[in-house]
């Protein structure tokens, strides 16, 4: 019969590698990130999602010590950016800066996507979310929601609007429904076309982000006639929500979050999230966003992950209805 000291001594040994293990993973967690950290925002330079990333990239790059870099990669209506990262190595080298559409309007867009949104990626924190502005232009029949919705329901198809975004082609659809009218969605190739379009008066209204649109709002060229979230944005404090003024429960909010490649340590996904909602809490960081139209946030993974499947199953059937598909 094996004594009790040796049995100890036994027990001691066998635990030595797994101890080790632990420990060096333990050591690489606290030293991550050892080199640089791209950041890839699936935009060209100077939109509101390069923006975000680059405010918060430098944030991160003096608590972590390292260069965090800003990897521009449009194209594909982000989809060329979330492959980038889904090939990335899972060490946290290489995080994402998705967007609604990324998630939750793509999987059921595009025949063939190559991507899952819940398989390929490890989901870190929603960083920020907007509302997007309903606006008007002088060639509107009203400047006002129920002026506009009696036109609608008067003039079916009559009333057009301009959208760039599947996410503002979302908005235009929803309001559709719930207004219970038919309007004319003309699409557009860019954010800069469709803002064109309106100022010039090629159509009537807009769903558009608020900070391209302040200085026309502010000026009086457009007319913000509501919001699309359930609560008024901070960054046009005197303008209702859509669900105020009757069309209860509408809301589309547009997001941004940070996700990084499928089986990227635990450790490393939570360090990443505490560290971004730090940089999120920054005064400056806030009044910076906030000037975009951009609500901060810092979310925990979870409660990502729940707006993901949440706004997936809230924008399928929409999604459906309108017959939207990209080859």
């Amino acid at each position: 019969m094996m004594s009790r000291l040796k049995r100890t001594v036994l027990k001691i040994f066998l635990a030595i590698p797994v101890l080790v293990v632990s420990l060096g993973a333990l050591a690489q967690v606290g030293e991550y990130p050892t080199g640089p950290v791209r950041i890839v925002v699936p935009f060209p330079p100077g939109g509101p999602s390069d923006v975000l990333a680059r405010v918060i990239g430098q944030k991160l790059s003096v608590k972590w010590g390292q260069p965090v870099l800003i990897d521009n990669r449009p194209g594909g209506l982000t989809v060329t950016g979330a492959l980038e990262v889904k090939r990335a190595p899972a060490d946290g080298s290489v995080i994402l800066t998705a967007i609604d559409a990324t998630y939750a309007i793509n999987p059921f867009i595009f025949t063939t996507l190559p991507y899952s949104p819940m398989e390929d990626f490890e989901h870190v924190s929603l960083i920020a979310t907007q509302s997007a502005v309903l606006l008007t232009n002088k060639t509107a029949p009203a400047q006002n929601l129920q002026g506009l919705i009696e036109y609608a329901k008067k003039n079916p198809g009559a009333l057009n609007y301009a959208a760039a975004t599947t996410s503002l082609q979302l908005a235009g659809a929803l309001f559709d429904k719930m207004a219970g009218v038919k309007t004319t969605m003309i699409p557009y190739k860019g954010n800069a076309e469709a803002a064109k379009a309106i100022l010039s008066g090629e159509v009537h209204f807009s769903f558009d982000g608020i900070a391209a649109n302040a200085p026309h709002i502010k000026s009086g060229t457009l007319h913000a006639i509501a919001t699309t979230g359930l609560k008024r944005s901070p960054s046009l404090p005197d303008v209702p929500t859509l669900d105020e003024l009757g069309l209860k429960g509408f809301e589309l909010r547009i997001w941004n979050g940070f996700s990084v490649p499928k089986k990227t340590p635990k450790a490393v996904i939570d360090k990443i999230q505490r560290d971004t909602k730090e940089a999120l809490n920054a005064p400056d960081v806030k009044e910076k966003l906030l000037a975009l139209g951009l609500e901060v946030v810092g979310s925990t993974p979870g409660e990502f992950m729940d707006t993901i499947k949440k706004d997936s199953s809230r924008y399928q059937p929409i999604i459906k209805d309108m017959g939207l598909k990209v080859q």
